[in-house]
């Protein structure tokens, strides 16, 4: 009897040292992902300032790409996190890039325009808009003045 419940107790530490290492991992992933999409090429970078109409149709669907490519990565997150693989520190963190990509000329318009086609979860298409309400698009960090924004991070 003594046996079964060491044995138990055993299990137990097991499954709470794999759960931490999980977390852990799940964490280190997503901020990779993070990474890579803020990794902006210069190409990007100079495709990114050129006026709309100055774009190239490979220029504009680089553009889209990125777009793209951004809401993946915000959705892999809130995925995460939802599952409670991702801190919410963590997450709260992340998704203040968020309100930074929306806030890219024309990314709002492409995210009103494809949340509804079954381009993204139902769930992460509830979270996003729920955000953005209490949580308005920000310029591009190019043009903010943090010490003058007024902007708080979400509660």
């Amino acid at each position: 009897m003594t046996a079964v419940v060491l044995g138990l107790i055993f299990v137990g530490i097991e499954l709470a040292q794999n759960t931490a290492a999980t977390r852990a991992q799940t964490a280190q992933a997503v901020q990779m992902d993070l990474r890579d999409q803020l990794n902006f090429s210069e190409k990007l970078a100079e495709i990114s300032v050129k006026a709309p109409e100055e774009r190239t149709p490979a220029e504009a669907l680089m553009r889209q790409q990125y777009f793209f490519r951004a809401m993946r990565s915000y959705e892999n997150q809130w995925y995460h996190y939802s599952q409670g693989y991702l801190d919410e520190d963590l997450f709260r963190g992340y998704q203040q890039h968020l309100r930074i990509t929306i806030g890219l000329e024309n990314h709002r318009e492409q995210w009103d325009l494809r949340k509804d086609m079954g381009f993204f979860h139902p769930g992460f298409v509830a979270y996003v808009d729920g955000f953005l309400r209490e949580n308005p698009p920000l310029a591009p960090l190019r043009t903010i003045d943090d010490s003058q924004s007024g902007d708080k991070p979400p509660q």
